[in-house]
C-alpha cells in the first residue's frame, strides 16, 4: 500500500536537493526541468520575472517558453527579451490568462 503522504523527491535524493530541485519530470536531454505558471496578463507588453511567480531563474537565455491562451486563442504571443531572470510577452490582451511552460537548465542545475 502506498504512503498516504505527499513526498519530494529531493527528500529521498540529496544530489536533487543540493541542486534545488525538488521534483522531476522525464526529459532526454541531462540537466533540464520544466516549470510552469498560471498568469493573468496586466497589460501588453507583459514582463514576467520568474522570482515574482515563485520559479527558479534560468542559467542562460537558452530556454523554450511555451505560450497557451485561455482567454482567447486568436491573440497568440511572442516571447521576447528572454534574460535569465524573466521575459517579456506580447500578443495577449490585458486580463487574458495564459499558461507558460518553461524549459532549460534552471540557475544552479549541472548540465
Amino acid at each position: 500500500m502506498a504512503g498516504l503522504m505527499a513526498k519530494d523527491l529531493k527528500d529521498l535524493i540529496p544530489a536533487m536537493d543540493d541542486q534545488g530541485i525538488k521534483n522531476v519530470t522525464g526529459c532526454p536531454q541531462r540537466g533540464k526541468s520544466l516549470q510552469g505558471a498560471t498568469v493573468t496578463v496586466a497589460s501588453t507588453p507583459q514582463t514576467i520575472t520568474f522570482a515574482e511567480m515563485g520559479l527558479e531563474d534560468m542559467a542562460s537565455t537558452s530556454y523554450q517558453v511555451i505560450v497557451q491562451n485561455q482567454t482567447d486563442a486568436a491573440d497568440e504571443a511572442v516571447v521576447s527579451a528572454k534574460t535569465v531572470t524573466g521575459f517579456t510577452i506580447t500578443g495577449p490582451d490585458a486580463s487574458d490568462v495564459i499558461d507558460l511552460l518553461i524549459f532549460g537548465q534552471t540557475k544552479g542545475q549541472l548540465a
